[in-house]
């Protein structure tokens, strides 16, 4: 994802790219599957701790958020799923995968009250169901 995916004054991240590892070539950055381009807001905790990762790598906004050591290129789109599996171990944590973590945050939308089409929308959803 690049910078200027974060939209810090409307507190949310739009999801209108995603970097795909081709096999044998670099990264593409291309639009999320089935055209689920979406808005997602985010908590002022999250901003705040991404605003400390553009302060901190001095990030250009046309830069990764997140980057491999050599800051040119986007962390592997594996690498995230990876780590989580790693970290979930070492906290003898078992069966939570990050897809668990989309549903947990689809539960709590629900709970907040959310609408069926705030949800799917958040989730990326193509097909909503007509109003």
């Amino acid at each position: 994802m690049n910078v200027s995916a974060v939209d810090f004054l409307r507190r949310r991240v739009n999801l209108e790219r995603r970097v795909q590892k081709l096999r044998g070539g670099p990264p593409e950055l291309r639009p999320p599957k089935y055209g689920s381009t979406r808005k997602v807001f985010v908590p002022d905790e999250l901003l705040q701790m991404l605003s400390q990762q553009v302060e901190e790598h001095q990030h250009s906004l046309d830069g990764w958020l997140f980057t491999r050591a050599d800051l040119t290129r986007p962390i592997s789109p594996t690498s995230v799923p990876a780590w989580w599996q790693r970290t979930a171990r070492a906290a003898g944590i078992e069966g939570v995968t990050i897809q668990a973590l989309r549903h947990y945050f689809a539960s709590g939308l629900i709970a907040a009250d959310c609408d069926v089409v705030t949800v799917q929308r958040a989730l990326g959803h193509k097909s909503l169901p007509s109003r």
